[in-house]
């Protein structure tokens, strides 16, 4: 898996994070994030996983936080340090989320953007969740971002190109190759009911679609078309289960949260 991402890494930024549908997705995550963060203390500790090119470390550095940034892939780790090199309350660390190290801190905050956990299958996925739950301060937050079955915009384009397969391999819990960057990635999907039952030890606070259009319609003469349906089904509340990317906001319950 690693070597996977590292290949990724040197493209990743051009083919998504600098796009206006990568953009766009960001914003929305940012902006979530910024509302959370303001509840809390003005310097708080936060644990990333899945940093990917440091996007967002940097972002959250930028604010005065506290920043671990980790990711399986050393070479995406590298591209992480050289954005935030002039932070020094970012730093890094390999990790693997198949193996859960123990971490000898807790966090007020541990995120996972665009997808990150979805290279984990349900069993990892709640191995996970219980890790969490031991790294995370009480009334601490969760904010994962991840890719459901059942996003519209893809239905209508596998329907339209008449791929079944591909379709019934996304709606399945059997595990998919997504093309990431040239790189095929086995990849499984969850929708929102499955995730908020595998972290049932969290209060769910937040669920919405970060944006309905795939990264691969970047550069189509098709795209802002797309767009701007992505922006009428946000002004709708479309579910966060038909997005390309859905946000949970989970806070680890205690007897003194409400």
């Amino acid at each position: 898996m690693a070597a996977d991402f590292d290949r990724a890494a040197i493209g990743y930024d051009k083919t998504f994070t600098n796009t206006a549908i990568g953009r766009g997705q960001r914003q929305v995550v940012w902006k979530r994030l910024g509302r959370i963060l303001a509840r809390g203390h003005s310097k708080q500790s936060i644990l990333e996983l899945n940093c990917g090119t440091g996007e967002d470390a940097k972002y959250l550095g930028e604010l005065g936080h506290e920043v671990l940034a980790t990711d399986i892939s050393t070479e995406m780790l590298a591209v992480t340090q050289g954005k935030c090199r002039a932070l020094p309350n970012v730093t890094t660390q390999q990790l693997d989320l198949t193996t859960l190290p123990h971490l000898s801190q807790q966090f007020d905050l541990i995120f996972s953007n665009f997808g990150g956990l979805n290279c984990l299958d349900s069993n990892q996925l709640r191995r996970f969740a219980n890790w969490s739950q031991s790294h995370l301060v009480d009334g601490g937050s969760l904010i994962l971002v991840i890719m459901p079955r059942d996003t519209l915009i893809e239905q209508w384009y596998r329907r339209f190109k008449g791929d079944r397969q591909s379709l019934r391999l996304r709606q399945s819990q059997n595990p998919t190759q997504v093309n990431v960057d040239g790189q095929l990635v086995q990849t499984y999907f969850f929708n929102p009911d499955e995730v908020t039952e595998i972290f049932e030890g969290y209060e769910v606070k937040t669920l919405k679609a970060t944006g309905y259009v795939p990264s691969y319609w970047s550069g189509h003469w098709l795209e802002s078309v797309l767009l701007l349906f992505s922006r009428v089904f946000s002004i709708l509340s479309i579910g966060g289960r038909y997005g390309d990317h859905y946000l949970v906001e989970l806070v680890k319950s205690t007897d003194d949260v409400t």
